[in-house]
Order: structure tokens, then sequence, then C-alpha cells
């Protein structure tokens, strides 16, 4: 039987394999690694991972194939009581992968991507009034049709709605309409205006109510009600940036579950995402969110936490 999710995340599943190395590798050359990462991966689907680390209840809408990939990327999910009932698999889809290589002397990382058949989830699987339980609604702008298709029943409720805006797409600007909250990469914002602050203001002009940015170990920077709201990162041993953006979504929804300041949100949400670059792999290391209270603490700061129910 299905259990009522908190928040559900309608986006890209895959699978990933982190290859750490000093350096990248030479050309023709035989390159030996001295540890592998291999695990799911996906922007909305490790922003679920993170929530549920967090002990919120989640469910990722997404679609693969019964492929060795596929089969693995659901179990994945499912060790971490992330809800599958919706994760649609069949014969016909090939499953995508993620090769990621991380460079230890530069601290950058390389992905290669291969998309498999990229075939999307038929609105009308979610007809049944499912994708309506949960109480947030997470999308990244991959699955287009159904997120099109959760993103305007969540709005028409006046439900929360955040979008991933990690690149710029097709479909972007009618995602960015039916958006509650932006929280967009460096990336996405360069490419509306080189000024963060203006690129908030040009994202709140399509209609969410906040944005964000975020950026990397400089923190985040948000806009709402016509204020700006700068959040500082945290310093720490860096091994891998896989996935911290994800997870700064997940720690950022499970703030604003618990009630807390739009400021206080930005902290917490750096904070775990920091902790997440000092494991490898994109779900390496996720913490908890009394980890992540007690990093804060260790750096006195202090937050208005109370937590969630789940």
């Amino acid at each position: 039987m299905s259990v009522e999710a908190k928040v559900i995340g309608v986006g890209h599943c895959t699978v990933d394999i982190t290859c750490p190395m000093d350096k990248f590798p030479e050309i023709d050359l035989k390159t030996e690694i001295e540890n592998v990462k291999i695990e799911g991966g996906g922007p909305s689907a490790n922003a679920m991972a993170a929530l549920a680390k967090m002990g919120v209840r989640t469910a990722l809408v997404s679609r693969l194939g019964t492929d060795i990939l596929g089969r693995f990327a659901r179990m994945d999910l499912l060790r971490r009581d992330i809800e599958c009932t919706h994760l649609f698999m069949d014969e016909e889809t090939q499953s995508p992968l993620s090769v990621i290589i991380t460079e230890k002397d530069r601290g950058t990382r390389t992905i290669i991507v291969y998309k498999g058949s990229n075939r999307e989830v038929d609105p009308l699987w979610l007809s049944d009034g499912w994708i309506m339980t949960g109480e947030i609604l997470h999308i990244d702008g991959h699955q287009l049709p159904s997120g099109f298709f959760a993103a305007s029943e969540y709005k028409k409720a006046g439900k929360t709605v955040v979008f991933d805006a990690g690149s710029w797409r097709v479909g972007t600007e009618e995602l960015l309409e039916l958006s509650t909250v932006v929280i967009a990469s460096s990336h996405f914002a360069g490419k509306l205006d080189e000024d963060p602050v203006y690129a908030l203001r040009k994202i709140v002009e399509y209609g969410p109510e906040l944005a964000v940015i975020t950026r990397g170990r400089d923190g985040a920077i948000a806009y709402e009600n016509g204020k700006i709201i700068e959040s500082a990162g945290f310093d720490v041993d860096v091994i891998d940036t896989t996935g911290a953006g994800d997870v700064f979504h997940g720690a950022f929804i499970y703030a604003h579950l618990a009630g807390m300041s739009l400021a206080d949100r930005l902290t917490f949400g750096n904070a775990a995402a920091a902790m997440k670059c000092c494991h490898l792999g994109a779900r390496g290391g996720l913490p908890t969110a009394e980890e992540v209270m007690a990093f804060l603490r260790e750096r006195d700061v202090n937050l208005d936490f109370a937590g969630t129910d789940g």
C-alpha cells in the first residue's frame, strides 16, 4: 500500500558512476583508480534522497527501463525509503547513466551523460489523483509532460511547487510560470543576467514568489518581496561537489517544512550541501537534520529549529 508522501519529485532518475582521480586521464593511456562509487542519481531523485535522510516521506515520478541500470536505480531509491509506486519501468526504455570523473588536484568534476531512450511519463498515468497527495512538488525540468501536469495541478490547488532550474531548456519558461519557488544554479542565472540580483528579479517576473541562486562555495542569494538575502557558504575539505545543489534543494525544502525563516533556510541548505561535499558521490554522506544542526553549532551558528513531523 502506498504511504502518502509529503514531498513528491518529478524528474530525472539515473545511475551515477563516480571515479575519483588526482587529475584527468591523458589520451591513449590506461589510468587506475583506487575507489569508485556507484549509486542512483538525478536532480529531483537526489533531492528526495536528501529529504528522506532527514525523515521526510518522499516519492519520485520518473521512467526507467527494466535493464540492470533501471533495476539498480529503483533499488537505491527503495533502500532510502523513497516511494516508487509511480516510478514506471518497461522493457522498451533504456535507462540513463552518468559517469563522473572528479579531479582532486583542481577540485573539479567532468560528467559524461548517456540519456538512454529518454522516454516520458504519460500525464494520464498520474490522473488517479495520487500526485495531489503531497504538500510540496519538486520538479527538475526533466519528464516535461508529467512535470507540466503536476505543476499545473499544484498551482491550481495553491500548493507549493519548487523548480530546480539547473539549465535552460525547452519548457523552462512555462515551468517558471507554474512555480512558487525557483532555486537556480549560477549557470542558469547567468543566462538571464551576469548580475545575480538582476537575474533573481527576472526570475520573479515570471511569477514565482521566491527565487534563489546557489553559488557553490560562495553560498546562496535569494529574492523575496523585493528584498535580497545573502547567505555565506561553509569552508570544508571538498572531496566531490556532485549533487551538492540537489542536497541544497532537499535541505531547503526540509527547512521550509520546519517553519524556518528564509535566512535560516538558506543557511541550513548551505550547511547540508557543504557536508555532502566532504564525501564521494551525490548521495554519499547525506546528513540527517540533527547532523546539520550539529555542524552549524560547531561553527557558532544557531537556527530556530523545531523539526518536522515527517
